[in-house]
């Protein structure tokens, strides 16, 4: 394949999966927010900015570890292997997320339920 075509590959698996990951948890990750961060406006701020991790970081992990121009092999062999990088991406973000809700949530709250 071309490099620009991978390139391209490269960049867009990450996004697509992202859209599609935010698309499925932006609506409860706004109730979680907004139950710890007190004020809509701050929760507003906190997903827009989860937002961009959860779209960027996987993408830069991509493109970091980028083989560009060295791929001799097929088209189902790079793309298995861009999957590997994004997943590895979005795994990070996602756990750094999770770590930080889950160490501001009312430890209160949690012995009621």
């Amino acid at each position: 394949m071309k490099d620009l075509t991978i390139f391209s590959l490269e960049i867009m698996i990450p996004l697509v999966m992202g859209f599609g990951l935010l698309y499925y948890m932006r609506d409860y990750l706004k109730q979680v927010l907004t139950d710890i961060c007190g004020t809509k406006e701050r929760s507003d701020f906190w997903t827009g900015f989860i937002c961009v991790l959860v779209l960027l970081l996987p993408m830069f992990i991509v493109v970091l570890f980028s083989e560009e121009g060295i791929y001799q092999e097929s088209a189902g062999y790079i793309a298995r292997d861009i999957m590997q990088r994004v997943l590895f991406g979005k795994l990070v973000a996602l756990s750094i997320i999770g770590f930080v809700i889950l160490s501001k949530s009312n430890p209160q709250q949690k012995l009621h339920r």
